[in-house]
């Protein structure tokens, strides 16, 4: 049965977050150094700095509440189709305490002008 397939070979965390191969992913903040060692393993391109419209993901690792007023000018190096993914280790509480709620889906539209 199918259902018995994905229990046996579940789908990896990359493949989750949408990552492929070839795809431009900009990373922001202190992320951990293991995970861009895998992005690099599955084939994607991991970039540090992007221009307007030239990353296809950014995860961006944020670890203070001022750091959230950088998601606008992250979001706006993402392609049309593109994802941002914002990060928030263990150590990160503050969200919480600051009356933060968990976020599980963010959508952006692109806005024509």
């Amino acid at each position: 049965a199918r259902w018995a397939a994905r229990i046996t070979n579940p789908p990896s965390r990359l493949s989750k977050l949408g990552v492929k191969a070839g795809q431009r992913i900009l990373i922001a903040g202190p992320v951990d150094q293991a995970f861009v060692r895998e992005l690099e393993g599955a084939g994607a391109i991991v970039l540090t700095r992007a221009r307007a419209a030239t990353a296809d993901l950014v995860f961006y690792a944020v670890e203070r509440p001022a750091w959230l007023d950088r998601i606008q000018a992250l979001a706006a190096t993402l392609t049309p189709a593109g994802a941002l993914w914002t990060l928030v280790s263990p150590r990160a509480a503050f969200l919480y305490l600051a009356g933060w709620a968990a976020v599980s889906v963010v959508a952006l539209t692109a806005v024509r002008r």
